[in-house]
């Protein structure tokens, strides 16, 4: 979802995550299974933006768009108050798809045809070009804050990534996926794969999904307007 939406009270009583999408709903440039967040400067009329990118998510995956067998309310929310895409395509992979999001560009044209590199310290592989103009860096441009938290997916090596691609602020994964607990990368022997920046963060044990969304609450609080 990548919406315009206008504030609105968030319900201190629900659980966590709720707390998260209301404040995400009046604050931001943000996506989730990656949070990407963009805030105006203090006083500004300029619209704070919010994008929730969730990852392999079907097109029937949710009530708003026809599921009559899951139960979404924190997704229809978000419909209810922001834009449903009804004729939006996706890529068969998560990394195009991601690209295709942040530049608005097929994401061919960075490079980014299939999967990209993993491990940051991995010897060079696909990692999206650094030519590519993001979301992020647009609206830096335009005076505004950034920041990503969670999955960046769109080149792990520490030449490229999310720093270099007009975010303030990263913490989250480099690569794909991760077991939530020991934030290792899940296929064949695995490697460590959380960082703030490109610097290493060790905290074994601690839910990851819980760790991105208080680090995307905690920016909000201190930069919405």
């Amino acid at each position: 979802t990548n919406a315009m939406i206008p504030n609105h009270p968030h319900d201190q009583n629900k659980f966590r995550m709720n707390h998260c999408l209301s404040l995400l709903l009046g604050a931001c440039l943000v996506s989730l299974s990656t949070s990407t967040i963009c805030f105006a400067d203090r006083g500004s009329e300029r619209p704070n933006v919010v994008i929730l990118f969730t990852d392999d998510q079907g097109t029937l995956d949710a009530n708003c768009f026809g599921s009559s067998d899951l139960h979404t309310p924190n997704i229809d929310a978000l419909a209810e108050r922001g834009i449903r895409f009804t004729q939006a395509y996706a890529h068969t992979v998560c990394c195009p798809s991601r690209a295709a999001l942040l530049t608005g560009r097929h994401p061919q044209r960075g490079g980014v045809r299939h999967w990209t590199q993993g491990n940051m310290n991995g010897p060079k592989g696909i990692n999206m070009f650094l030519e590519e103009v993001t979301l992020a860096e647009t609206l830096k441009k335009a005076g505004y804050r950034t920041a990503l938290f969670g999955k960046w997916h769109l080149g792990a090596h520490r030449d490229y990534g999310p720093k270099k691609q007009g975010f303030d602020e990263f913490f989250g994964i480099r690569d794909g996926f991760i077991d939530n607990y020991n934030h290792f990368f899940l296929h064949r022997n695995g490697f460590h794969d959380l960082y703030e920046g490109t610097d290493r963060v060790e905290a074994d044990g601690k839910y990851f999904p819980e760790m991105m969304t208080d680090r995307a609450v905690e920016f909000i609080d201190r930069n919405q307007h």
